[in-house]
């Protein structure tokens, strides 16, 4: 004996245009949470049934929301930067003791609303937290700020900044070699905006390079025995704001659309 499936019973809203206005059959969702055509309840809920979890919505950033103000040893320095989110919401500020430290110090991939200071000596020509070298690039938060280092290694820029959105460079120095005509830059900036301040760079191919659009604007810092004291090329801008007294002993060097300006904003 054939078993008869059940049927369900359909309804049908049959329209009269000649009747209604156009709306009076537009789907409305009642107080019961069911769907209305004509004013008659469909049976039908216009709400589903609830989901699974669903896992949380964005990529999830850590983040620091408080400011640290730290006392360190120049040995502890690359550890500490490595430790920081790489999302700044507030200041940190390192104190680091004098000392010598044999590697590169490597500053990168930060951004942010908060300012990274790195405090060295307070005074120009101190010469008392020495580095191989410093590397401050990718950063896109508010400043960061070196102060006080001085760079004994013999890499092609013994401060290299690239694509920062601000880097202040106080007191710092990068003053061995004998030889100004070896490639080496005390700094070198590419496609960021950097302020030199009170710095001193002697014995380098060039002290001050600016080049790939950037801009840096140099305050009282002096040097000798450059081969230039300033090269700005691609498109790069150097502005004298003060007068210092670095020197090259060739003229300053501008080419494929760089730009020099001195204090009496003269174009070089």
């Amino acid at each position: 004996m054939s078993k008869r499936k059940s049927k369900k019973t359909l309804k049908v809203h049959i329209i009269d245009h000649k009747k209604c206005d156009g709306n009076d059959y537009l789907p409305t969702i009642g107080e019961n949470g069911n769907w209305f055509t004509g004013g008659e309840d469909t049976g039908v809920a216009a709400k589903g049934e609830p989901g699974p979890q669903g896992p949380p919505g964005g990529v999830q950033v850590p983040a620091l929301i408080s400011p640290i103000n730290k006392t360190i040893d120049i040995s502890e320095l690359q550890n500490e930067i490595d430790a920081l989110p790489r999302l700044l919401l507030a200041d940190v500020t390192f104190n680091v003791n004098p000392g010598t430290y044999d590697q590169p110090i490597l500053i990168e991939r930060f951004t942010g609303t908060g300012m990274l200071n790195i405090i060295g000596a307070d005074v120009k020509g101190q010469l008392t937290h020495n580095i191989v070298n410093m590397i401050i690039r990718y950063c896109s938060i508010m400043s960061v700020k070196v102060q006080g280092f001085n760079a004994v290694g013999t890499s092609n820029s013994i401060f290299s900044i690239a694509n920062c959105t601000k880097v202040i460079l106080q007191y710092c120095s990068a003053m061995d070699g004998t030889s100004s005509t070896a490639m080496f830059h005390g700094v070198g900036i590419d496609d960021g905006y950097a302020v030199v301040f009170e710095c001193e760079f002697s014995n380098k191919n060039c002290a001050v390079r600016a080049g790939r659009g950037s801009r840096v604007i140099v305050y009282n810092t002096s040097g000798s025995n450059n081969y230039y004291a300033y090269s700005a090329y691609h498109a790069g801008i150097i502005q004298k704001e003060e007068d210092g007294t670095l020197n090259g002993t060739q003229a300053d060097l501008c080419g494929l659309g760089g730009i020099i300006v001195s204090k009496a904003g003269v174009i070089m």
